[in-house]
Parts: C-alpha cells; structure tokens; sequence
C-alpha cells in the first residue's frame, strides 16, 4: 500500500496540479508534465496525478510513457474509469488496438454510461473492422510505427489527439472509401507533414529512440506476441524479497512460457525428449522456487541447463533466485552472461527475453544503490522490448536518483558562501550572476527559504514576476513567517496590478510583524493604487479568473448585497460592521470589481 503524503505535502501537490493543469490547458505539455511529476514527488498515492501525466504525456506523443503513468493509475484506483480511458489512449498512440479495446471495455464494466470510454471503444472498434475487412493487419506494425513518427512533431501530434484521423487512416486500406479519406484535409496535411519528415531526414520510427528495437521486422514482431497478446508470462509469485522498494514490482520471478525459445526445436525424438525433461527439471524449480526452497531450485535449474545448454531462459530463472537471496552481484553477472552469450554464440534469443535479462540486473543494481548502472540497464531493456512495468520502474529510479543526488549536493556551509556571493552580485546589478548564485545556495541547502526569497528578489528587478512569485511561495511554504518573503510577494503581486492579492500578503506579514517598515510602506503603495487607479476593465477581468474572487462572488450573502449596493449605496455602511464582510468587499474593491466614490 502506498504511504500517504504529509499534509504539507499534499498542499503543495494540488497546487502543482493546478499550475499542471493550467500549462496543460495552454498547450505547454512540457511544462505540464514537470508540474504533474512534482505533484506525484509530493504525493505519490494520488492516483489523479498519474492519470493527468498520462495525458500530457500522450499529448506530446511519449504514448510508452503515457502507458506506464495509466497502468499506475489503474494499479492505485482500480474501481476509477478514468485510468482505463487514459490506458486505452496511449495503447492507441502505440497501435496495440486489440489491447486498447479491451481497456476501454474494462472501464466500461465500472462505468457503462461513460460516454468518453464508449467514444474511444467504438473509434476502436471502427478501426480494427476496417482493418480486417481489407485484410491490412499484416501492415499495422507499420502503421504504429508511422504514428509514432509522426509523434515527434508538433502538429501531428494535435492531430493524432483527434478519433477521426485514426479512422481516416484506417480508410486508406478501403479501396472503396481511399478517395474519400484522401480529400480529408486532415489526412493532407499528415501526408504534407510526413513529406516535410523526409525531406528532413527525420529519425526513422524504427529508432531505439522509439522503444522499438530497430532490428524488428512485421514478422517478429508477430512472433512475439503470444497466446494471450502478451509475452510476458511469468508466474505470479506472492512472496516477493524484503528489500522491495517503493515501485518494485516484486523480485523477478522465474520465467515458466514454454514459448521463449532460444533455439530452434530438434528434430531428432532423442533432442525432442532431451528438451522435455530439461522443461521437467525447469518446472520442478519453479515450484521450488515459489516454496522458497532455493538450493533446490538452483540444482534443478543447472540440471536443465546441462540437458539443454543453448536455452538462456534457465540461466534467467537461476539468476532470479540469487536475486531473492539477496546475491545481486551473481544476478548481475548471470545476466550479463546470458546477453554475452546471446551475441557471442548468435543464439538468436527472443527480444523480451534479453530485455527481462537487462531488466533483472538493472533491479539488481537498483538495490545496491548503483542507479546509474540500473538506470542504463533499464533503458536497455526497453530498446529490446516495451515493457510498461519496465518503464515504471526506469521513472522510479531516475526519481529515486534524483533526491539522491540533491540530499547528497547537500552543504550548509557552501550555500552561505554562495548566498553571499549571490548578494555581492545583486548590489552590483547582475542580476543574472546573483541568480546563478541563489540558484547555488538553494540547491545546497533546500531548506533554507533565505535563498529563494532573495532569488526572487532578483527575479523582480529582472522582470519576471512569474518566477519570484513561484519562489516566494516555495519559501513560506519552508517558513510561513517569514516576514521578508511576505513584503517580496505584496510587491510582485503589485507590479501585476493584482492590489487584492497584494494587500493580503502585507496584511499577513504586518500580522507577524506590525511596526516593519518595508511592509507599512508597501501596504501605503496598495491603498494609493486602488483608490487612485481608474476604471480598469482588464484588471477587473484578470480578478475575476481567480478562484478567491469567484467564491466571494458566489457567495450567496454576498450576492445579495452587491444587488442592494445597485439601488442603495449606503448599505455597504452598515455591511462593514460584519468583520468577515468587511474583509470580503475590501478585496473585492482592491481586485478592481467594485468602485468606491
């Protein structure tokens, strides 16, 4: 079960979601995606924060990563229909229609009037009938390939977003419908894009860039997928090693599809039978690897390696074990044995299984704290086959490395020396030098909000009032009184002309501090501008986006009193009387909303 987030944090997290939300809205999918992965640092039980990276993921057309975000959805809210349309959108970005069907049905058996899940169902649906009918599933490796292409370019990408486009592409396989599907605007600009790509000499989708092996041909990539539509069949396990760690799947289990094959199967019935009992003896490890009977499995897979030499899968399996008995250096050298051998001896191994070999060393290094090496393994696991969990477990590690590597850049002493030096540079007006500096001192001491506020300091004189405000939040978030960070705020808001937001922080920080010179003076400057400022219509409409201004104003009390000021001005006298209304009005004055005489 996920740990649940301090209160703290889960403040921050909603409004990192919000600031998420709004990039999203703005079509800053970039910018979203940081905000939403902030979001889950801060609460990673939250399953809404998964499922909105997903779709800003999918929305810059990293649909592999959209996938991974929509399965955690899924695996933190299982009764949400919400992951199942984000998990279905991706799978379609990847061309793995059959699977995105089934997900789309999946959320319909939780929700059967979700009109998005049934749209996305019967887009589909429509594009698989198609397919078939024009016997073009032979080509759909391709075509997945094509749209992930296509991904990388900015305006493809908004029209992939659309259901329609995908059916367009479906109809360029119906003779009977080709012409129609060609005078589709849409479907000409994606052919004028696609003939801009390779004017360009635009990666091929086949890149390892893409998640997709390049050496994949139509024909692999058929053979690859098994009975179920997935190669990934090992036993499930529930006794999963101690040391598992916050997005650990469980340790690797032995690997039990019959189907991952190494070699071709002999001819001869001596090498038919050989082969089976070195399956008997794999067997007889997984069971007892599963009663953690670990020297028994061992023997039982170095016996089937003796029947059968070329079949790496055995030395995976043996490798697994070692892994639960906590020998991560044997994990790491079994694995980096069978992927030497695959290539020194051409045995031909299936894909997945050199991936699951790549992926089991990587979660090796991962638990001895080498996160570079893990973090190098995964990706290479994901060049040979697109594994969701694998992904996973990559954006865990990279996370994991992350605050590792901050707490470890950590040195008080270091972040005075380089706030100082930030200072020399602010009083000599290189801003952008004491910025650099602030940067420093914040990143060796995350802790101190000193840095941050004079940061935003800097940030003010330089004009990027976005970017103080962000620092000024983050430093009362570390000290909610510090008073300092209080007067740095009024005055960035006022130099955004939101006086009612402005008036409040001076009214907090005078509440910490009434006989502050810098916030009296600052409060002084807020209640000349509202009083003096005309009639600004723009003003009043920026107020009204925020959401402090829309909850007073629906505020039933107060709607009835807004009506009575209309035929009776006076009323407002008696109003004030009210400590709570008399708070409200005022900021509705100071946002621009009301006039006084």
């Amino acid at each position: 079960m996920a740990e649940t987030a301090p209160d703290a944090d889960v403040a921050l997290a909603t409004q990192r979601k919000q600031q998420g939300n709004e990039a999203f809205a703005a079509k800053d999918f970039e910018a979203a995606v940081r905000y939403f992965t902030e979001a889950i640092e801060l609460d990673p039980s939250n399953h809404v924060l998964y499922s909105n990276r997903s779709a800003a993921y999918a929305s810059k057309g990293e649909y592999e990563e959209a996938l991974a975000d929509a399965e955690r959805c899924i695996e933190l809210a299982p009764q949400w229909s919400k992951g199942y349309s984000r998990r279905g959108a991706a799978l379609v970005g990847l061309g793995e229609l059959d699977e995105a069907a089934e997900a789309y049905r999946q959320g319909l058996s939780i929700d059967p009037e979700n009109s998005a899940l049934q749209r996305g169902l019967d887009e589909v649906e429509r594009a698989k009938a198609q397919g078939a009918k024009t016997g073009t599933s032979a080509s759909s490796s391709f075509q997945a390939e094509l749209l992930r292409a296509l991904a990388s370019n900015p305006r493809a990408r908004e029209l992939l977003q659309d259901p329609s486009v995908l059916s367009a592409f479906g109809d360029l396989n119906d003779p009977s419908k080709l012409m129609d599907a060609l005078r589709n605007p849409k479907i000409q600009e994606v052919f004028e894009i696609i003939s801009g790509m390779r004017e360009g000499n635009e990666q091929p989708a086949s890149s390892p860039d893409s998640g997709t092996s390049a050496r994949y041909t139509n024909q692999d990539v058929e053979q690859q997928v098994g009975p179920n539509g997935t190669m990934d069949t090992e036993p499930v396990v529930d006794n999963r090693g101690e040391n598992t760690r916050s997005m650990d799947l469980g340790s690797p289990a032995p690997d039990a599809d019959e189907n991952i094959r190494t070699t071709a199967p002999a001819d001869s019935e001596a090498e038919k039978a050989t082969r089976l009992e070195a399956e008997h003896e794999k067997e007889l490890g997984n069971d007892a690897y599963k009663r953690k009977q670990f020297d028994l499995a061992l023997e039982h897979y170095r016996k089937a390696q003796e029947l059968n030499p070329r079949e790496l899968v055995y030395i995976l399996n043996e490798a697994a074990v070692y892994f639960e008995m906590k020998d991560f250096h044997k994990t790491i050298e079994l694995c980096q044995w069978i992927i030497d051998r695959n290539r020194e001896e051409n045995l031909g191994a299936d894909f997945s299984l050199i991936a699951k070999a790549y992926a089991r060393m990587a979660n090796a290094y991962d638990h001895l704290g080498d996160f570079d090496a893990a973090i190098q393994a995964y990706e290479k696991s994901l060049v040979e086959h697109h594994d969701s969990r694998t992904i996973m477990k990559l954006q865990d590690c990279r996370r994991r490395k992350k605050k590792h590597d901050e707490e470890a850049y950590v040195d008080i002493e270091k972040s005075q020396k380089a706030r100082e030096e930030g200072n020399t540079a602010f009083k000599a007006a290189d801003f952008p030098k004491a910025i650099e500096w602030y940067t420093e001192a914040h990143r060796r001491n995350p802790l101190d909000p000193v840095p941050l506020s004079n940061r935003a300091a800097a940030y003010i004189k330089l004009g990027e009032i976005p970017s103080a405000l962000r620092d000024v939040n983050k430093a009362l978030e570390l000290d909610s009184k510090f008073v300092r960070a209080y007067a740095r705020k009024g005055q960035a808001h006022m130099l955004m002309k939101e006086y009612h937001k402005a008036l409040d922080a001076y009214e907090k920080g005078l509440e910490l501090d009434p006989n502050n010179a810098e916030l009296r003076e600052g409060y002084a400057r807020v209640m000349v501008a509202i009083h003096s400022t005309e009639n600004d219509p723009v003003r009043a409409e920026r107020a009204l986006a925020d959401p402090e201004i829309q909850a007073i104003l629906m505020d039933p009390q107060m709607n009835i009193l807004l009506k009575n000021m209309e035929s009776d001005p006076s009323a407002v006298q008696s109003a004030m009387r009210n400590p709570g209304i008399a708070s409200k009005i005022r900021k509705l004055v100071a946002a621009g909303i009301i006039r006084t005489a």
